[in-house]
């Protein structure tokens, strides 16, 4: 998607950002986004939406206690299914809460 310098779709910037690429940034009305850089990009484009919003989710220790560095990370829904990274306690991570316990991180 094409940056614009304001929230105009004529007024283009040469970069782009790509798909599926988290960019900070203000909902400024009209169906545009102020990126942290302070170039806009439109939310949806025909009535699609292009840009959406990702929750940012910390990961807590608080209750578990654990004793260990954080949470592993799973190829899928599976506890057993996991990998060798792991996000740690207290590290921001930005997803989705896939509503059955389990969230996919978006990053």
């Amino acid at each position: 998607v094409k940056y614009r310098r304001s929230p105009d779709f004529a007024d283009t910037h040469e970069t782009f950002a790509q798909w599926d690429e988290v960019v900070r940034g203000i909902d400024v009305g009209g169906g545009w986004i102020r990126t942290s850089s302070g170039l806009h990009l439109p939310a949806e484009h025909n009535g699609i939406p292009i840009v959406v919003r990702v929750p940012e989710y910390v990961v807590d220790n608080s209750l578990l206690q654990s004793t260990g560095l954080g949470v592993k990370y799973r190829r899928s829904a599976m506890f057993n299914d996991q990998v060798e990274t792991f996000a740690g306690w207290g590290e921001v991570v930005r997803g989705i809460d896939l509503g059955n316990g389990w969230f996919r991180d978006t990053a």
